[in-house]
């Protein structure tokens, strides 16, 4: 037989049924999350590195508007035509999303995977329509990887911007880091339509 601990509310009970019973609940609650999760497919969240953060922000200075909002999809797209450039994209994280941090320094609005999917559940122009009032200020809705590091040095990040049902492409940024700072090296055009 256990110890007995009175004075704890165990109303004198062994204090190894207390632990028993108290342990098969933790064990139902976090057995009830985990099918909860599984069930649901809850995107992992990871948030970006300050790196990430400085690679993102070297792309979108590209485009050369500094006080421009975008539209970005929060889960990360893969190249949809796989070559040899972009093979290994395979092995990101796929499920995580993005958060507003990962874009320090980069006017960006995320919209979820669950608003992307019902503005363009049935036919492209409904959608279209339905994102531009819902974001006004948006001339594209943009997808963007997580960052590929090929090196410490070297890294590349799979973009794509879609603005009408026939008005998009896909980009592959290779950059470098130069003295603490991320560039832009080069662009592979992957696809347009």
């Amino acid at each position: 037989m256990g110890r007995v601990w009175p004075r704890h509310g165990h109303r004198g009970r062994p204090l190894n049924s207390v632990v028993r019973r108290h342990q098969k609940r933790v064990m139902r609650q976090i057995t009830i999350f985990a099918c909860t999760v599984a069930a649901l497919s809850i995107p992992i969240i990871a948030s970006a590195t300050s790196a990430e953060a400085m690679i993102y922000r070297a792309i979108f200075e590209t485009f050369g508007e500094p006080n421009r909002t975008f539209v970005v999809r929060d889960t990360p797209p893969r190249p949809a035509m796989p070559s040899a450039s972009t093979r290994e994209f395979e092995t990101l994280r796929i499920e995580s999303v993005h958060l507003a941090n990962d874009f320090d320094g980069v006017r960006v609005r995320l919209l979820p995977e669950v608003e992307y999917r019902a503005f363009f559940s049935s036919d492209c122009r409904d959608g279209w329509r339905a994102f531009h009032s819902r974001y006004p200020e948006a001339k594209v809705l943009i997808g963007i990887s997580h960052v590929l590091f090929r090196s410490n040095q070297r890294a590349a990040v799979y973009f794509e911007s879609n603005s009408g049902c026939l008005g998009g492409g896909g980009v592959l940024f290779n950059l470098e880091n130069e003295s603490g700072r991320w560039k832009v090296k080069g662009q592979e055009h992957l696809w347009i339509s």
